[in-house]
């Protein structure tokens, strides 16, 4: 396992491996010694530790708050990989090979090294369990006083008090921001919606990061094409979720644009075409979304 492991490329610059029997870790090595003394080699071990919170975030496979130390106000996140779609009912939390984790991790590595706003990756496992199928986790640094977009825009459907009304401006300048930092360093996310842009509230104002590099690619640039697609698929997830929608105006969706664009608008960028197409996608996508819903 150690030398499939390795063959999967070098990791990222600040990584060290860490070999536990068949599992094998990559892990932060400014923090080894305090992620070695938890048992990350044994993913059902480390979440019956004392203080787990394993109800404060939702997401495939399980998502769990774990304390970094016994007594410590840091935690970190635990995400199990596994498949979404159809692919779930067959593979469940089977990996095809050991390189999704790693990837991940490289992902968020380069994009932090490119100055996205995104969490840290503290480490990644990889375990193999038959012949060429393996099981893997990702543990990311948490972040206090935040909240994933989602669940930020819904705690304020229906607000109207001028206090709130600017909040929610500049909630969504900071998650235009994000996204265009993201698409300006070359990423193109894969899952970009209002679950992977995380809100983080500070003395100064709200902060945004992207989360969930599962996926991404890194290019040397990204084009309009990409970038265009990236944002409406954001704004397709926000369809699909009626109760942040409902705090969502057309003149706020059209802010979050204006930020992310701010001074390179040129010749529109065909925004007339583009939406319609987008327009057209949106009822067509949710015909068949709708249809698929009713056949379940």
């Amino acid at each position: 396992m150690n030398s499939e492991a390795v063959s999967c490329g070098e990791l990222p610059l600040g990584y060290v491996w860490e070999h536990r029997g068949r599992v094998s870790l990559a892990v932060l090595e400014e923090e080894k010694r305090r992620l070695l003394a938890l048992p990350l080699h044994d993913t059902e071990a480390l979440l019956s530790l004392p203080g787990v919170d394993t109800t404060k975030y939702r997401g495939r496979g399980g998502v769990a708050s774990v304390p970094l130390a016994e007594g410590s106000e840091e935690r970190m996140i635990v995400r199990r990989y596994r498949h979404g779609g159809l692919l779930r009912v067959l593979t469940r939390d089977w990996l095809l090979g050991p390189r999704r984790p790693l990837r991940e991790l490289t992902a968020s590595q380069d994009a932090r090294d490119r100055r996205v706003p995104t969490t840290e990756v503290l480490a990644a496992s990889v375990e193999r369990r038959f012949f060429f199928l393996y099981h893997g986790a990702l543990f990311t640094r948490e972040l206090r006083q935040s909240r994933d977009l989602d669940s930020v825009l819904v705690s304020l459907g229906g607000c109207t008090a001028p206090r709130d009304l600017r909040r929610k401006r500049e909630i969504l300048r900071a998650s235009a921001a994000a996204v265009r930092a993201l698409h300006d360093g070359g990423i193109f996310h894969a899952d970009l919606n209002l679950k992977n842009l995380v809100i983080q509230e500070q003395a100064a104002g709200p902060r945004a990061l992207v989360i969930d590099l599962d996926g991404a690619r890194s290019l040397p640039s990204l084009s309009w094409s990409r970038r265009w697609k990236n944002l409406f698929r954001l704004h397709r997830s926000l369809r699909k979720r009626p109760a942040a929608r409902r705090s969502v105006t057309t003149t706020d969706s059209l802010r979050f644009l204006v930020a992310y664009l701010g001074r390179t608008v040129r010749r529109d960028h065909d925004l007339r075409r583009r939406i319609r197409w987008h327009r057209l996608s949106l009822f067509l996508h949710g015909l068949f979304w709708r249809r698929g819903q009713e056949a379940a």
